[in-house]
């Protein structure tokens, strides 16, 4: 793939949680202040208006996505959790997010079915196995992160219910190092992760 403009300047910002030990507090400062590190990268990068709406900032903290939101309210947001909150649609909205993308292994059908009624665009890590990913899209699921989409993929272009072009699946690396490095893409695009929250 082409390489991605904006890793230069975004990579070094990616932070993990687990790097720093901190009151819940200073966490969430430390959140704000790599989202308005982000937006001042990429405002001071002038990108023309059409680039600019490829691009998607995401996080799993609220705080982060509240600064963007505030600071750079022209960029698409992402709101990433794990467990499928019951404030979803309250921070949702709040937030002003167009998308919202969960851990699989932690969401029910009902609640899945919920997003999908409510008219959000959702998506869903990490689907290793092509049932389940099958599962989830019939659910509604626009999209899945998988560690191997080459081989889910090939397993999914053979089901019936997502045969058409127009119905195809996204499928993406989960690692946010390679969709950076690699200029991985939702729906054509650049998705940009300034927190990493701490691994399960």
């Amino acid at each position: 793939m082409r390489p991605s403009p904006l890793r230069p300047q975004i990579k070094h910002l990616r932070v993990n949680a687990d790097d720093y030990c901190a009151a819940d507090s200073e966490i969430a400062n430390r959140e704000r202040e790599i989202a308005c590190a982000t937006c001042k990268v990429l405002q001071g990068m002038n990108l023309e208006p059409h680039v600019l709406d490829k691009v998607i900032v995401s996080s799993f903290s609220t705080h982060a996505l509240e600064v963007v939101q505030r600071d750079f309210p022209k960029l698409r947001r992402l709101l990433l959790v794990e467990a499928i909150p019951s404030t979803w649609r309250e921070d949702y909205d709040r937030l002003g997010c167009e998308s919202l993308c969960f851990n699989q292994k932690k969401a029910t059908m009902e609640e899945i079915l919920a997003i999908r009624d409510a008219g959000i665009t959702m998506y869903s890590y990490t689907v290793n196995d092509g049932s389940r990913a099958q599962e989830l899209i019939s659910w509604g699921v626009k999209g899945v992160f998988a560690d191997n989409p080459g081989e889910l993929e090939a397993y999914l272009q053979f089901a019936d219910d997502i045969a058409s072009k127009d119905s195809k699946p996204l499928i993406r690396s989960r690692s946010a190092s390679d969709i950076i490095d690699q200029d991985m893409i939702f729906d054509g695009t650049p998705y940009i992760e300034p927190y990493n929250a701490p691994a399960a």
